[in-house]
């Protein structure tokens, strides 16, 4: 486990997966704990059939395949929701009080089981990813990606924190003709009550006792609810499905040539209502 902390937040992240799986402000706690150690307590009364992580690194595609199968250039090549990342080891590289980095490398071909699916890519690369915390006790997700092939790497990228939930909160936007989420309003217990919300890069999810304020350059949000358990709230680049076959050219996903590194930032900023401070 790596702790990081600054201005009286702390982050914990999973130096085995890089999974973030606490943010807190003194005593509060809003991460669901899915993906939390089995040591902590608040793992004792998971629901059955919950969401098993506390947040992913989506990479190279969002979303499930069509038949567990991509296709790059007209080929076709198995691949397990939400892509490889979520799947390989990564590396501690560098870590201070504040911040920690985290390191991962995929050879292209390689084969890599996500989610029971034995899953490979046709392009080498590495990601880099650092979790910090700000001096205003922001926490801030900053992801690198870098293609070490020779033709260029489609993909899709983000960042998929989920939070603990009640019945009542909602996710606000205020932007664009769009007002607020009702949680409740969404279907439940299935991943294909995911709303993304399009060129929508700010958001604040509303609880009695705090705000979650996002902001991030990944393009869109997605948001799903599982019961009244959690909430998952995303910046993504691209929507979960596409009615084109190929990667390449598919609405969301970036092409980056071979050395280039596509970078992308997201913060999260946690608001304790003035009865919780």
């Amino acid at each position: 486990m790596v702790e990081i902390s600054n201005d009286g937040v702390t982050a914990k992240i999973n130096e085995l997966n890089a999974q973030l799986y606490s943010l807190a402000r003194g005593k509060t706690e809003v991460m669901w704990p899915g993906g939390a150690p089995s040591e902590d307590p608040r793992r004792a009364n998971l629901p059955r059939g919950s969401w098993p992580n506390s947040s992913l690194i989506v990479l190279p595609i969002f979303g499930p395949a069509i038949n567990n199968t991509i296709y790059v250039r007209g080929k076709p090549y198995s691949m397990g929701q939400h892509g490889l990342s979520r799947a390989l080891p990564w590396t501690v590289s560098s870590s201070t009080s504040s911040s920690a980095t985290f390191a991962q490398e995929y050879s292209a071909g390689t084969k890599v089981v996500v989610k029971d699916v034995n899953s490979a890519f046709p392009n080498s690369f590495s990601t880099r990813v650092t979790y910090s915390i700000d001096s205003k006790g922001g926490l801030v997700f900053d992801l690198g990606v870098q293609n070490k092939s020779e033709l260029p790497m489609p993909f899709a990228a983000g960042f998929l924190p989920a939070f603990a939930r009640k019945p009542d909160d909602k996710v606000e936007v205020n932007l664009q003709g769009i007002d607020s989420v009702y949680l409740d309003d969404m279907s439940r217990s299935t991943h294909s009550n995911m709303r993304v919300l399009e060129r929508i890069n700010l958001v604040t999810y509303t609880t009695r006792a705090y705000d979650l304020r996002f902001s991030h350059t990944f393009g869109n949000t997605a948001l799903w609810a599982q019961e009244n358990w959690l909430v998952a709230i995303a910046p993504v680049t691209a929507p979960p499905l596409s009615d084109r076959k190929d990667l390449i050219g598919r609405p969301g996903y970036m092409s980056i040539r071979k050395g280039e590194v596509a970078r992308f930032r997201a913060s999260i900023s946690l608001i304790l209502r003035e009865d919780h401070a």
